[in-house]
């Protein structure tokens, strides 16, 4: 055994905790989560989103209704309503980023 191995196995346990942090924390939250951030209750949440007075966009899923968290973010930086349309961060690219050549 050498002094390296228990120092690349830490550098292996980082990268680990590090992959794992990344795909722990979702994109999207749910609705009443989102309404804990923003200070109101379940109930209210759930009656302006049916209403369609939900200050943010919701995305369903299935089911479920998700919040994205950059939106949410906006909507207390700035205290106006988001929408898809308004939002200043995307979240998720759709496109693959641009590749330079190689060639020569």
């Amino acid at each position: 055994m050498t002094i390296n191995e228990p120092v690349e196995f830490i550098d292996l346990v980082k990268q680990s905790e590090r992959a794992h942090a990344l795909t722990a924390v979702p994109a999207t939250i749910g609705l009443a989560e989102t309404a804990l951030i923003l200070g109101i209750a379940k109930s209210t949440a759930w009656t302006m989103y049916s209403q369609g007075t939900f200050p943010l966009p919701v995305i369903r899923i299935g089911t479920r209704i998700r919040v994205v968290k950059v939106h949410i973010q906006q909507f207390l930086e700035t205290g106006e309503p988001v929408t898809f349309e308004s939002a200043t961060a995307s979240p998720v690219a759709f496109e693959p980023a641009a590749r330079e050549s190689n060639a020569g």
